[in-house]
């Protein structure tokens, strides 16, 4: 025997955001698996109602919140380089067929900054200055047929 699940106003909507705000991009399967009911039952209740769409509209909208600010911190190590700690450890027969620990080493090793990263960057916050753009110009036609000048921007900032 089931136990059917009853739609509740006010906890149904926030549990179904909370689930859309934590997921990593869940099926309606997979949402309606963890709220414990099926998938005609899910799609009915965001039919029915508005608080339903309106959970996930909010829920979509904060995990994209969350994934920006995370792709920011990111970028940021990226930029700034970064230390890692690796650890090396041997280890040798004890006598009893169980490892035991000989040497244990931990390295501490700097990541530098992504040139790549830094190029995204900057041709992405000041376009103007590192961005190189090719600009397509039409000129007058000659003898029907059409002539395309490209011009570096770099050039027309000069003049």
């Amino acid at each position: 025997m089931s136990v059917k699940i009853k739609y509740d106003p006010k906890a149904t909507p926030a549990l179904f955001e909370e689930l859309v705000t934590r997921s990593e991009n869940y099926t309606n399967k997979q949402l309606a698996e963890k709220m414990g009911i099926s998938v005609p039952v899910l799609r009915d209740w965001e039919e029915t109602y508005p608080a339903m769409q309106e959970a996930r509209h909010r829920g979509e909208k904060a995990r994209y919140h969350l994934l920006k600010k995370e792709a920011e911190r990111s970028l940021l190590k990226q930029l700034q380089g970064y230390y890692i700690e690796e650890t090396k450890t041997v280890y040798i027969d004890d006598g009893t067929g169980s490892p035991r620990i000989k040497e244990q080493t931990t390295t501490r090793k700097h990541v530098a900054p992504s040139p790549a990263i830094t190029i995204f960057t900057l041709s992405n916050l000041d376009p103007e200055r590192w961005l190189q753009q090719r600009v397509a110009r039409e000129l007058p036609a000659q003898d029907k047929q059409i002539v395309v000048e490209f011009i570096d921007t770099d050039s027309l900032s000069e003049k």
